[in-house]
Order: C-alpha cells, then structure tokens, then sequence
C-alpha cells in the first residue's frame, strides 16, 4: 500500500535487498537478519509516521514500538485462530482495523474485546490479472489447479479423481498445475500417463499468461478464506470450479447464479465441467466473472483505503505507543523462529 507522494511509503520486515521503488524501504539484506537487527536498520532512516498501516501483527510487534506515529491501523488479511487469540492484547495499541474480508469483519466486531471501528477492505488483486489476454487451445479444454501442493488443507489428491472422473465422462482436456508442495511427487506419479503438465513456482507475469489459455480453475480445498487464485483467476475471466465451502469466491459466484460442486465430490466436479463446456455457459460467463472482482482493482482499493484513512485521521487518536520486545526470541532469524515449537504463527 505505498501511495505516490513524497511523505507516504512501505516498509518490508522479509523482503531481502534493496527496492527498486525509493518508496519502499527493505529492513534485510539477507535471511539470516532478525528483529533486533531489523530495528537497527531502520532507526538511521528516521521514519516517522501520521498513520502506520500494519499488515497483520507481526510490524505492529516487532516496529510499532520504533516508529513514532499518531495513529495506527491493523490490516488484517487471515483469519487464523492466532488472529482472535492476540487481538485482546493487541486492540490498546490500534486506532481501526481493515478486515480484508466482510466474514472476517463481521467475526471481528462480535469480540468484546474490539473496541475499535472495524471495516471490510477486500484485498486488491493486480492489474496483470485483468489485462490477461485470451490464448485458448482450440483441441482441448484446458483445466488449471493453481496453489500449494499439499493435502491437509489443498487436498490435491483430488485432482487424481477429477481426471478419472473427466475421463470417464469422455472429456478431452489438459489440466495445468501450478505450484509446489510436498505432495507434488505422488502426484506426479498418480497422474503420470496422463495429459498433465506440470508449471511448477510462477511469478506473477507468468501466472497472468497462464490464466490467459486456462478455460476453468477448478479448487480442490477443504476450505478457505479467498482463495486468491480463484480471485485472480475471476479477474482474467476464468470460470472458477469451486466446491460449495465458505469463502469469498462462493459468495460472489452464488450472487451471479454460478453453481460450484458438492466438497469432495470430483464427479460432480467434472460434470459440471461437462454441462458448462457443453452449454458453452463458461464462455458466455466471462464478462460477468469479470465485473465480479471488478471492485478489486487497485485503483478501487486504494481510493476506499484513502477514504477510510482520511476517517480514521479525522478521528481522535485512541493508540498507545507499542513496546519494543525484549528477550532471547528476538534474537533468533525469522526462519528458524517461525519453526520453533510454537512459534509457527509469529509472522501471521
């Protein structure tokens, strides 16, 4: 969130080297840098602040207490069991929360302990997803899976059936997978024979281009909070797959009559891959897919986050200034923290 002004800028806590953008200042030059070293970078650059906008709590922890400020404001994008557990010791030092989510939201007001203004912002999804050009393969139905390849949450395994199930209803198709994960080995073994490729890590760009010749994505999830992919996939005007779950893909498409699958069910999964291919209704969809996340621009996000900081500003300031952490964690690098027993959520 770094507005194109001379006072406004970002600061990233694990980002390594320095930024391209004069905007953004970079608090690590390798990985092995922790909190405590963290701070000592920043303090030669004298940053102060109106408002800091943290993202989660980890910079509200580790530079709220270094960084003099008025106001300060969570942007929260998880909703993570850690979220509600630290939001009561947290709330004293926050002036407004931005939810990235309205469940996410709507969950946090019902807290006692929120006794701020909390307001739905959804996450803006970048520009390269919109202008994504078309490239379909007109021989085959190209069916994307983009994410971890893990099982407890991803279920990936899935996509083992869902190509069996494609198969027996006489589909032809290719399905891309994009993403690592430790499940990635017997899934290429379980699918091997099969007409799949697999994309491996993308960076944005090429994330982009392959949404371009992608005609469905299909999620595979237990559950969810976005997913993202799914957003962005929308944003390119692909047709999501989605099992009926709770998130914010579901939502928007059950507002535009788009069904989604039964959890777990990879037949209907690939029957209702059948029936849109067929009726051509995926196609027909894709403007309307599209307008769907049209709110998620950047330019839209960036307009309602200025209009809610300008309330915020307008507001008297409520924050106390947070402490600096003191103690041997802080020390440690940020990766071999996060992995101690107990730790795993510090970053969140």
């Amino acid at each position: 969130m770094v507005r194109h002004d001379p006072s406004s800028g970002a600061i990233s806590l694990l980002d390594t080297g320095p930024s391209e953008n004069s905007q953004i200042i970079r608090l690590r030059p390798d990985r092995s840098m922790n909190a405590v070293a963290a701070r000592a970078q920043l303090l030669p650059q004298r940053v102060t602040a109106d408002t800091l906008v943290f993202h989660n709590f980890a910079g509200l922890t580790m530079l709220g207490g270094s960084i003099p400020h008025r106001r300060s404001v969570l942007y929260l994008h998880t909703n993570s069991a850690d979220v509600f557990a630290l939001l009561p010791q947290r709330i004293r030092y926050l002036d407004a929360i931005l939810a990235s989510g309205a469940d996410l939201a709507r969950q946090l007001q019902k807290l006692p302990a929120c006794n701020v203004p909390v307001t739905a912002l959804e996450y803006p999804l970048s520009e390269s997803f919109f202008d994504a050009p078309a490239q379909r393969d007109s021989e085959a139905l190209v069916i994307g899976y983009s994410g971890r390849l893990e099982v407890d949450q991803k279920r990936v395994g899935r996509l083992v059936e869902l190509a069996a199930q494609l198969d027996l209803l006489g589909v032809k198709y290719r399905l891309e997978i994009a993403g690592t994960g430790p499940a990635e080995a017997g899934l290429r073994q379980k699918l091997a024979g099969r007409n799949v490729r697999f994309l491996g890590r993308l960076d944005e760009r090429q994330m982009a281009a392959t949404y371009g010749r992608w005609d469905f994505l299909v999620c595979t999830s237990e559950y969810e909070t976005g997913p993202l992919v799914a957003l962005e996939a929308m944003a390119a005007g692909v047709p999501p797959i989605m099992p009926a779950i709770p998130c914010q893909a579901t939502e928007l498409l059950r507002t535009n009559k788009f069904p989604q699958y039964p959890k777990g069910d990879l037949a209907a999964a690939a029957a209702l891959i059948r029936d849109l291919m067929k009726s051509a209704r995926g196609a027909a969809q894709r403007p309307k897919i599209q307008e769907l996340v049209a709110n998620r621009r950047p330019d839209v996000f960036m307009a309602t986050l200025l209009a809610e900081l300008e309330k915020i500003e307008a507001a008297p300031s409520r924050s106390q200034r947070m402490p600096v952490p003191r103690g041997l964690l802080e020390r440690l690098p940020f990766g071999l923290r996060s992995r101690l027993p107990g730790k795993e959520v510090f970053l969140r």
